[in-house]
């Protein structure tokens, strides 16, 4: 077996023997991220109107839109970090 090989069945290996603990560790802020997205989801919908060209942000709400977007990256950093 080539030294390519090797190093990938090890990395492989690596991966998988520590993928229970990484799971347990990982699945809250996950859940968190995919609830926040959700909500987001279905909160930017009031946000957004419709015109000829498709839908589109109305600019009035732009500040909070944008408020939304950066909190939830501001989020989704720190759950991931």
């Amino acid at each position: 077996m080539t030294t390519g090989w090797k190093l990938l069945m090890h990395a492989l290996r690596m991966i998988f023997a520590n993928l229970p603990a990484a799971l347990r560790i990982s699945w809250l802020p996950f859940l968190l991220t995919v609830a926040v997205n959700w909500y987001l989801a279905q909160y930017m919908q009031g946000v957004r109107v419709a015109t000829p060209q498709g839908p589109r942000i109305d600019p009035s709400r732009l500040g909070e839109y944008s408020a939304v977007m950066l909190g939830y990256v501001i989020l989704t950093g720190v759950l991931f970090a």
